[in-house]
């Protein structure tokens, strides 16, 4: 019990304190969100890479279909707005705002799938909305120039979302991954 707990705490600590590096990394966020590929692909020589059979075979694994198209899009789309959100307004308010999403998973479970949302849920969503609130409004009003990057908090926590309910229809419809490479 101790190790898994170690583990959870020591994940929540590097999620918290990644934002700081987005800041100290001072190169833009389409470079930091992308983990620096545009940096090495400028520099990694002339023509593209060629591709290989094993990646193929990778990719053919997966059975590629609109949601995990859709979930990879979601995803790249979210931490580019993560790092817009972290360059342009407080690390906490980027922070906060980008981790929204389960505002958005239960709105669109509902709208998408017709689950029933109970009210503990609601209410906690209700809470998150108002918290959510009230920090864009104190940020405004105490830093006007914030605004945009409060924005693209509540844009990340949006496209974040969407990821979670995109990889909830592609594993219905594929399969986990480890039952796809479990059997070749």
């Amino acid at each position: 019990m101790a190790m898994p707990l170690a583990a959870l705490l020591l994940g929540a600590l590097a999620m918290g304190i990644s934002p700081i590096f987005v800041r100290l990394a001072d190169v833009g966020p389409f470079t930091s969100a992308s983990g620096g590929l545009p940096a090495r692909c400028r520099s990694s020589g002339p023509g593209p890479p060629r591709s290989t059979h094993r990646g193929r075979a990778i990719l053919g694994a997966f059975r590629l279909d609109r949601a995990i198209l859709l979930s990879g899009l979601a995803f790249a789309t979210d931490l580019l707005f993560w790092h817009l959100a972290i360059l342009h307004t407080t690390v906490a308010n980027a922070t906060f705002l980008g981790t929204m999403a389960p505002v958005w998973v239960v709105l669109g479970s509902g709208l998408f799938t017709a689950k029933r949302v109970g009210r503990e849920i609601v209410g906690g969503l209700l809470l998150c909305l108002v918290g959510a609130a009230g920090l864009v409004g104190t940020s405004y009003h105490l830093a006007p120039q914030h605004l945009d990057g409060d924005l693209y908090g509540i844009v990340t926590s949006l496209f974040f979302g969407l990821y979670f309910l995109t990889v909830r229809v592609a594993r219905r419809r594929s399969g986990s991954a480890a039952s796809s490479f479990s059997h070749r």
